[in-house]
């Protein structure tokens, strides 16, 4: 009887970890380097799909959304007119690599660097990263354009 309870247990084990995403993982730089593997040869994550939703903090969602509704109200488009992963309209990523920077407790800052062929200048994102209960979370985007948490926290200009 044992034997056949250790094998249900490693088939769970391992039914669970294939169901789980890439990025659910403990470690901040195996955490961003899942989702920039997004854009290798693909558009890589859409601000407005589910995988963002997945990645990013329900605060900072909060203020992505926020931006959207008022924008569809103005019948304009939104302010973040960019993918904030990677501070452009398109990408073209053939390589990346990520530094951390900072870990503290239930906190990280994270750097990833790219070249962008579909963009003016190489890329370079920092991320303030916050441990949820459901693991690492993009908390702000930091790139040329500075801090989406405060450029979104700002009231738009009329």
């Amino acid at each position: 009887m044992r034997p056949v309870l250790h094998h249900a247990i490693a088939l769970l084990a391992v039914l669970v970890s294939a169901v789980l995403p890439a990025w659910a993982t403990d470690d901040p730089k195996a955490f961003v380097t899942a989702i920039y593997q997004n854009f290798i040869g693909a558009n890589g994550i859409l601000i407005n799909s589910p995988k963002a939703r997945q990645v990013i903090t329900p605060g900072l969602m909060k203020l992505i959304d926020a931006d959207a509704k008022a924008a569809a109200r103005r019948g304009q488009p939104p302010r973040l007119d960019s993918n904030p992963f990677i501070d452009a309209q398109d990408s073209d990523i053939k390589s990346f690599t990520v530094e951390v920077q900072d870990v503290a407790p239930a906190r990280a800052v994270t750097t990833v660097r790219f070249k962008n062929e579909a963009a003016v200048n190489d890329g370079l994102i920092t991320l303030a990263l916050v441990m949820t209960a459901d693991g690492w979370r993009i908390d702000d985007f930091r790139g040329d354009s500075g801090s989406l948490r405060k450029y979104l926290s700002r009231k738009p200009k009329r």
